[in-house]
Order: C-alpha cells, then structure tokens, then sequence
C-alpha cells in the first residue's frame, strides 16, 4: 500500500511540474520576452557607437604621438 501512495505522490507531483513547465514558456514567449529583446538590441546599438567613438580616439592619440595632429 505504501508503494501505490509514493507513487501516485511522484505521479501527482510529476504532471503539476509539467503544467508549471507549460505555462513558464508560454509567459516567456509572450511579451516580456520580446521587451528583453529590444533592451538587447539597444544596448548593442549602444555599445557600437561607444566603441566607434573609443576607436576615433584611438586614431587621434596616434596621430599626436606621430606628430601629425
């Protein structure tokens, strides 16, 4: 009897784990997951203009060091 009860425990648990499953990736296929997506997208934006502004300064301080600016 002991046997029937832990395993209809371990059923039981086993199929509320797979809704909780279920219902996690429909909420994150909505649309929280698509505002991450554009913070993403707006930080590489970011961060590309960052590095074309480091990489001009770059270009200057090598052109002082070469006594051209």
């Amino acid at each position: 009897m002991a046997f029937i009860i832990i395993t209809a425990t371990t059923l039981l648990g086993c199929l509320v784990s797979l809704i909780l499953v279920v219902r996690t990736r429909k909420f994150y296929k909505g649309d929280i997951y698509k505002k991450f997506r554009g913070e993403a997208k707006a930080a590489d934006t970011e961060m590309a203009c960052a590095g074309t502004r480091r990489s001009s300064g770059r270009r200057k301080l090598w052109l002082i060091y070469r006594g051209r600016g």
